[in-house]
């Protein structure tokens, strides 16, 4: 990234001829040199145009804004485009036009006509093989050649490059063509995208196009420069704290959804800062409609200065600030900003060397989150040496102004890449997601309970409530939320925890029930007539025990989580894909009749150390493997069932179990029909991959999970209908089978009954 800012840096010089630097093709082609612009004319340097050339090229005036020291945007003087970027500007009223107006009005032929690449390619010398090939909305040309232009002042390379910087070396490396399409760009009126898309040489085949930020705008009134959308080199800056306080004060008065007042109840413990003094207080004095903050951050490795049964008379006295980490002393300036005085942090309000507080706190974590004011995230910290605020990790902001044409009938075009940080493609959201701190289990309850959040990432401030939610440079007022922030409400979905939370990382894997149980409670509070069982409901349980992992973790626990027929039997960074909603009318074919739950304390929300369903079933599908094809990240096997061979798409929870397979036994669960609207339904049948414990009759373990699915007409093994479902009738058991593997059977056909632990 350093080497591309460089780059970048560079683009405010004139630069030299490119022939000069070794980077244009053969001595006596003008195709590289550099573009001079006239304000009326824009021509290749060294070159002779005729009254009929200029006809043909229109002229072309150029504004290279960039918002240098993260300031306002400075014109750079003398911005020139090279050849390659001309002959594409040139086009661009064109492919605007050609683009942006509709279907049924466009009458405009293609700017050339598509040609295979052989034939292209076909007596070209090296060097011509490596320039710029155009085809219609296409401009392509090869890492080395852009970036060498970038470097010589060319400003739609530099912003071109700042695209490819995203690509890794590992990408680069194998790269044989680099290509940009402009595509309209879906519900925005009048703007392009400019999409990169790369040639590998190892595949011969383009990639998916990745999405790049930058975009043409076709400007339909008089230009102005823009304001910058970020301004200030740091997070701390104060454009960046006034943006907070906007969000903040906006929510309060217009959000009442984001504030939650009844039965409201105080922590036991906060911490007071007012006038740069900070003192710990019991909550008792104070006043229940309080406003307070809470703080998430990243414990890491660095000693931290804690709440001790030693030091709580002078906290409650007075705490040198000194004493505190980067992140705390951050998240009080912040708190000031706000305009707030009370600040809830789990170090500093919960007494780290009395077991018995820990336990009565942690029972705590949905009030204390679910009615503070606000959440303060230190998102990008992986400890609390590293603080709040951050010197954005991204290039400041340019912006390319193209006038195309005579003066009187000119057409106007911004380039412009909005920011984004680092070296990735990814949403806002999606980096927030992917930080530090939201990779820690414990964060997601803090994140979900919290009315509102804010977000502080390495390169910019995030806001998130209940109503809105959006990166420094938006506005509630103004720009519609990115994503709902989501939060336990009537409409939250629990799924949406089983993603989440499963893949998230903690320190002691045990803890797994005990992190979430805060959302529980609140989960209860909400549906007094469903029953939390180990992480999942009891309402729609039969369902919910289709859950899979793409990837299977690579060993099992050490210690006891929850059952294996739960997703907190995972260990922690599995992520867990709860069942997608089915397509038709859904059979079940099972049924839990009993749960028996033993919890490890007196919390029903938190740790369990056993937990059984007892099913009654149609079947139990003996199984052995026959051979396994991996595509992709599904095991296909070829499996059989009984004297009936089959193809079964296989998810094990684990390689361990993948590998020690043999024998196990599948338990269909559900059946969708497909969507009845579709012509050529299929048949979705999943269920449960299961071992026996051998321990007692009947009792398994869930090991992975099961699909397979039928066409209907197509050639059926003999236990399906031609329909495409699974015929029960034809699956019989004698009085041996039903003693080794039911619990309990009630003849030939069933029910069966079998447990799960």
């Amino acid at each position: 990234m350093a080497e591309i800012q460089s780059l970048l840096e560079d683009t405010s010089s004139n630069g030299q001829h490119l022939a000069d630097s070794g980077c244009g093709p053969s001595e006596g082609s003008n195709a590289w040199l550099p573009v001079i612009s006239s304000g009326s004319n824009t021509h290749h340097a060294g070159s002779t145009i005729s009254q009929g050339q200029e006809d043909e090229h229109p002229s072309v005036t150029v504004k290279y804004l960039i918002a240098e020291n993260w300031g306002d945007f400075v014109e750079k003087r003398d911005a020139r485009l090279c050849s390659r970027c001309q002959t594409f500007v040139e086009k661009l009223p064109q492919i605007a036009d050609r683009l942006l107006t509709p279907k049924s009005e466009n009458t405009q032929k293609p700017l050339t006509k598509p040609v295979k690449r052989q034939a292209r390619m076909k007596g070209l010398s090296e060097n011509q093989k490596t320039m710029p090939f155009y085809r219609q909305d296409w401009l392509r040309t090869t890492f080395d050649s852009l970036e060498c232009s970038a470097s010589t002042g060319c400003p739609l390379c530099a912003m071109l490059a700042m695209v490819l910087a995203y690509y890794t070396p590992e990408e680069r490396a194998s790269v044989d063509m680099v290509s940009f399409r402009c595509e309209k760009v879906q519900k925005v009126q009048g703007v392009i995208e400019l999409r990169s898309n790369i040639r590998r040489r190892i595949k011969n085949r383009e990639d998916e196009p990745k999405r790049s930020p930058l975009r043409i705008q076709q400007n339909t009134e008089t230009w102005k420069p823009p304001v910058p959308r970020l301004l200030g080199a740091s997070t701390d800056a104060s454009p960046s704290l006034n943006r907070a306080k906007e969000w903040y004060d906006y929510c309060r008065n217009f959000h009442p959804e984001c504030m939650e007042t009844l039965n409201r109840k105080l922590p036991t413990r906060l911490l007071h800062y007012k006038n740069g003094h900070l003192r710990l207080c019991n909550t008792t004095d104070v006043d229940v409609s309080t406003r307070y903050a809470t703080l998430s951050h990243c414990w890491g490795k660095l000693p931290m200065f804690t709440l001790t049964m030693e030091r709580m008379k002078s906290f409650e006295t007075k705490i040198e600030i000194k004493n505190l980490s980067r992140t705390f002393q951050d998240a009080l300036r912040v708190l000031t900003y706000l305009g707030l005085e009370f600040l809830w942090i789990d170090s500093l309000c919960i007494v780290q060397d009395d077991s018995d507080d820990w336990n009565r706190e942690s029972l705590l974590m949905s009030s204390v989150f679910g009615f503070s004011d606000i959440s303060i995230a230190a998102a990008s910290s992986t400890d609390g040496g590293q603080g709040c605020f951050y010197e954005r990790k991204m290039p400041v902001e340019r912006i390319l102004h193209l006038s195309i044409g005579p003066s009187n009938e000119s057409k106007t075009y911004t380039i412009y890449h909005p920011p984004h940080p680092e070296i990735d493609w990814h949403s806002p959201l999606t980096h927030i997601n992917r930080s530090p701190l939201f990779s820690r289990g414990w964060v997601c309850q803090e994140r979900i309970l919290a009315p509102r959040v804010l977000i502080f990432n390495s390169s910019y401030l995030y806001w998130g409530c209940t109503a809105w939610n959006g990166p420094e440079w938006r506005k509630p007022e103004v720009d519609e939320p990115q994503d709902p922030h989501k939060r336990v409400g009537r409409d939250f979905d629990w799924r949406h925890i089983m993603r989440i939370c499963s893949r998230s990382q903690l320190t002691f894997s045990s803890d797994r029930l005990v992190s979430i149980s805060g959302i529980a409670e609140k989960f209860q509070k909400l549906f007094p007539d469903d029953e939390y069982v180990a992480g999942m409901w009891r309402k729609d349980l039969e369902r919910l025990l289709c859950w899979s992992v793409d990837a299977p973790q690579q060993d099992d626990p050490l210690e006891y989580q929850a059952p294996s027929w739960s997703w907190a039997s995972l260990l922690p960074g599995t992520e867990a894909k709860p069942p997608k909603d089915a397509e038709g009318i859904e059979e079940i074919f099972i049924k839990v009749v009993d749960i028996d739950i033993t919890l490890a304390g007196i919390d029903p929300m938190a740790a369990v150390t056993r937990g059984i369903v007892r099913v009654q079933c149609e079947a139990l599908l003996k199984m052995a493997l026959d051979g396994m094809t991996v595509i992709g990240e599904r095991n296909y096997c070829l499996a059989t069932v009984g004297s009936v061979s089959m193809a079964v798409e296989l998810r094990f929870d684990s390689e361990r179990t993948m590998a020690s397979a043999n024998p196990l036994y599948l338990l269909p669960v559900c059946q969708d029909p497909g969507d009845p609207r579709k012509k050529e339904g299929r048949i979705y049948m999943q269920g449960l991959i299961l071992r026996p414990t051998c321990k007692c009759r009947g009792e398994y373990e869930r090991i992975g999970h099961f699909l397979k699915v039928n066409s209907p007409g197509a050639n059926m093994p003999k236990i399906f209908k031609e329909s495409g479902k699974i015929d029960f009738a034809k699956l019989t058991y004698t009085t041996v089978d039903r003693e080794l593997l039911f619990e309990r059977s009630e003849g030939e056909q069933g029910p069966h009954f079998i447990t799960i632990v």
